[in-house]
């Protein structure tokens, strides 16, 4: 799955293939040729990784959209923890490190109620706990 978002990001590298199109894309016969371990395995509804998926459906104007948020986030909630030096606030900080890490295999972040529980823990970081 991995490979086959790698090559639908190639034949779409600016804007991707669309929103919640990689189920669609990967059936495409032009993707058969790829040199996988597992051929049968390699379609899905999503790659099983979110910067992966956002790669193929988005494109690297969205990619770089997405990575400018998550920093966003990341620098705002580091600065609430230095302010308020709380422990929940750390708490969020590592529980979102463990979620973006780049080689987690992960459900797609724009369903399964993945983006809902990120947009939560965002706005826990975000609280000044004092």
């Amino acid at each position: 799955m991995f490979l086959t978002a790698i090559h639908i990001w190639n034949d779409n590298k600016l804007f991707g293939g669309g929103l919640k199109t990689y189920r669609e894309n990967c059936k495409l016969d032009k993707y058969n040729k790829i040199k996988s371990l597992v051929v049968s395995e390699r379609c899905s509804t999503h790659p099983h990784n979110f910067y992966l998926e956002i790669l193929s459906e988005l494109g690297i104007l969205g990619f770089v959209l997405f990575l400018f948020l998550i920093m966003y986030f990341f620098h705002k909630i580091y600065k609430n923890y230095l302010i308020t030096n709380n422990i929940v606030t750390l708490g969020v900080l590592c529980t979102l490190l463990g979620i973006f890490f780049p080689l987690n295999f992960t459900n797609s972040f724009f369903t399964n109620f993945n983006l809902l529980w990120i947009t939560f823990i965002i706005s826990l970081g975000l609280i000044r706990f004092e």
